[in-house]
């Protein structure tokens, strides 16, 4: 039985389990499988995720603790890109951020940071 590329459909050459004629057509394959559609949400989720931690660094370093929900959000805060979200006692929550949690205090975020 005669192999042809994944890719390109050109007749294989060599081993057995060669799947590809040459590196472009084994990226080419794996870029199309691993596209820009299927992945977009995870993209910019990820992306938002990052933004956010990027934003409570700064402000952390910066000697800033306690911070409004509209001020995070002028800083480029979203709340669509955070890691967890954690229910406390009498309707509170903490907002997760990798390392960093906002905790709610009133209208305002209290920034901590987790030790590791």
């Amino acid at each position: 039985m005669e192999k042809i590329c994944l890719t390109c459909q050109s007749k294989l050459t060599g081993r057995s389990d060669k799947k590809f004629c040459n590196d472009a057509c084994r990226n080419e394959y794996h870029n199309h499988l691993c596209g820009n559609s299927n992945n977009f949400f995870e993209k910019s989720t990820v992306s938002l995720m990052k933004q956010n931690r990027k934003i409570l660094t700064g402000l952390y370093n910066n000697g800033i603790r306690l911070i409004a929900r509209a001020d995070l959000e002028c800083f480029g805060f979203s709340f669509k890109g955070i890691t967890g979200l954690e229910m406390v006692d009498k309707g509170g929550f903490h907002v997760h951020c990798f390392e960093y949690d906002l905790v709610k205090h009133g209208n305002r975020f209290q920034i901590e940071k987790q030790q590791l």
